[in-house]
């Protein structure tokens, strides 16, 4: 199902489609569907993906679920490509901050004081996708090994205490700080399926790490971000609204 721009629709952006680079080619995304047939009001649709232990999680258009989140939601602008007034091409926002929290205080900064990281919210994505710097500083902190290029680590992780915090500050205002759990950035043992159990040579089981340090620039928070976030994607105003998910 596609939840982004019609600009992403293959149909335009595919080299080899007839009609490539053909903005009035588009067809109407799921939301533009519902908004002109009078199903919601307004184009808006919130995710709720519940934790990694649930079979069923939601998407809700139109609206928004006040029971599946604490605290408020924050609300932050999204990164329009190209010269001013700039065009709506995903679901980008401005990261300005990636943390190891060990405990209620202590916090180990990984990105720069005053940097800015872009970076796309995509729930087709099943991982984050982040600089190598930061996916390397993240897999040492939980003592990570490879397996057939993928990151694993030690299955006792996911019972780790600490966790990754995000923050999207922006101009005029401070954004959301967005907390994720060891457990849920890490898989459950046999997780993936094609890939299944993952032993090391002393028989500790290794679970798989849903962090992937990407080189070439543009990044992604996929489905491992987005478990732990209530997350509003407005459509009509382009932006984007967060707050610590509750779980059911």
């Amino acid at each position: 199902m596609g939840l982004g721009s019609p600009l992403q629709e293959s149909l335009v952006n595919n080299p080899s489609s007839p009609s490539s680079g053909n903005r009035s080619a588009t067809y109407p995304i799921i939301y533009d569907q519902l908004y002109n047939l009078g199903y919601i009001t307004k184009r808006l649709f919130s995710i709720w993906l519940n934790d990694q232990s649930a079979t069923t999680g939601s998407i809700l258009f139109g609206g928004i679920d006040h029971s599946k989140y604490h605290g408020p939601l924050q609300t932050l602008p999204v990164v329009l490509a190209g010269p001013s007034p700039g065009i709506f091409t995903d679901w980008r926002v401005n990261l300005t901050l990636i943390a190891i929290v060990d405990g209620p205080v202590a916090k180990s900064p990984l990105t720069a004081n005053g940097s800015t990281i872009t970076t796309v919210l995509d729930s087709g994505s099943p991982n984050m996708y982040l600089p190598p710097a930061v996916a390397d500083a993240v897999a040492e902190d939980m003592n990570a090994t490879t397996y057939q290029g993928f990151p694993y680590v030690s299955c006792v992780e996911r019972s780790s205490n600490k966790s990754l915090e995000f923050g999207f500050d922006f101009a005029g205002g401070k954004g959301p700080r967005i907390k994720i759990p060891y457990g849920e950035i890490i898989y459950p043992y046999g997780d993936p399926a094609n890939i299944g159990n993952v032993t090391a040579a002393d028989g500790t089981r290794l679970c798989y790490l849903g962090l992937i340090g990407t080189p070439g620039g543009l990044t992604l928070l996929g489905d491992t971000f987005m478990r732990s976030t209530y997350l509003v994607f407005d459509v009509d105003n382009l932006e984007v609204r967060m707050a610590k998910v509750r779980y059911h």
